[in-house]
């Protein structure tokens, strides 16, 4: 216990026996009479303990408030490691990660987001998302050009420009996971609308949502949508669900629960079960079942991520990372292949967490100037500690 917060409890402590041995023994009117200076100690003494009670009543207060907001960065540090290390790794690790890296995003940034008119609503978005991905595949069009396409003239140059501007699925490479921008967006636009609706209409239409989802996959797989619009009726229904999370009290039962399922989508997966999400390519896993064992992924990391708001060193380096996750997200790629193919590091580990750590040096530079900040980031002002960003709606 910290030292200010016992010294606080032993003058709440003393001022109350003070004050139950003055009313027992009627001893106010004998030290106003006689020793006036007790009155004075007497008044010093509980304007000082309520100031001390005070102070320190407020300082949790801000400590407890800013662990509140720390842990949905941390959570999304966790996330864009997850994100990173799954596109640089192979094997069980990789199915591991892809049980829920990406429906973490869609269920963490339901459970941000606020109704608002949807013209407002489009605009924050826009400013937020679309700026930075319009901004970040104009940078990396001649990259992608002259280092993964073939070159030989206009019409290669013509082809790649389609690509880029359908987007999606037909990203690859470089900007292979940029269609999580587009597709978010869209998302957000689309829930902020219904939300204007009834509950049981809103059910409905999740549920018709989510059924085309999997037709798309089961009956029209090679059906992509530009901007990676298809996979709106499957990012949907994992934000609603992130919205209705806020009415739910997670007891320890429910948690204990998720903590089960989590640990046995896991064992299904290493053991052959079909049960990751590969959303980009309109793969959900198993109906249902990969949608339930995705949220108890959400839920565990959730509250492991409150957790480690509590740990000083770990916490702000997770957090961190998760106030950078855009900027990563963006870039990890071309730093992650050209690793690979240029810098000859052929370990998956290293070279993922290479990645990690140089996209998230650049984000942080980025987010040190205006400009670079507004435009690269989606970013207004500089995210502070404990502040929330992007995927907030």
């Amino acid at each position: 216990m910290p030292l200010w917060i016992g010294f606080c409890q032993r003058v709440v402590a003393h001022f109350r026996f003070f004050l139950s041995f003055v009313n027992h023994f009627s001893l106010v009117p004998y030290a106003a009479r006689n020793e006036p200076f007790l009155i004075v100690a007497f008044l010093t003494a509980t304007i000082s303990s309520k100031t001390y009670v005070d102070a320190g009543r407020e300082n949790r207060v801000q400590t407890l408030s800013k662990q509140r907001l720390e842990w949905i960065d941390i959570l999304k540090g966790i996330g864009i490691i997850v994100v990173v290390l799954g596109h640089a790794i192979s094997g069980a690790a990789h199915q591991a990660m892809f049980l829920f890296h990406m429906p973490l995003f869609f269920f963490l940034a339901g459970s941000l987001h606020k109704a608002r008119d949807p013209m407002r609503m489009m605009k924050r978005s826009a400013k937020r998302l679309l700026v930075p991905y319009v901004v970040f595949m104009a940078v990396f069009f001649l990259p992608t050009l002259f280092l993964q396409e073939p070159h030989g003239g206009l019409r290669d140059v013509l082809r790649l420009a389609t690509k880029f501007v359908y987007g999606g699925c037909y990203l690859a490479g470089f900007v292979g996971i940029v269609w999580f921008v587009t597709c978010l967006f869209a998302t957000q636009q689309l829930v902020n609308w219904m939300c204007r609706w009834s509950r049981w209409n809103r059910f409905a239409m999740m549920a018709l949502i989510g059924t085309l989802a999997y037709l798309n996959e089961y009956l029209e797989p090679a059906l992509y949508l530009p901007l990676a619009a298809n996979v709106v009726l499957a990012a949907a229904p994992l934000f609603y669900i992130g919205m209705l999370t806020k009415q739910v009290e997670w007891t320890a039962v429910r948690l204990a629960t998720c903590f089960a399922i989590a640990v046995l989508s896991l064992v299904a997966t290493l053991n052959g079960v079909a049960v990751p999400w590969d959303m980009k390519h309109a793969v959900y896993g198993l109906p249902v079942v990969s949608v339930i064992a995705a949220f108890a992924w959400f839920i565990c990391l959730s509250r492991m991520s409150q957790w480690i708001a509590a740990v000083p060193i770990m916490s702000s380096m997770l957090a961190s990372i998760g106030r950078m996750s855009l900027g990563i997200m963006f870039m990890h790629q071309i730093v992650q292949i050209s690793l690979h193919d240029y810098g000859d590091v052929a370990n998956d580990w290293l070279r993922g967490s290479m990645a990690l750590a140089i996209s998230f040096l650049i984000s942080l530079a980025l987010s040190y100037f205006n400009a670079t900040r507004v435009f690269f980031l989606g970013e207004l002002k500089r995210l502070a500690e404990g502040a929330t960003s992007v995927v907030q709606g």
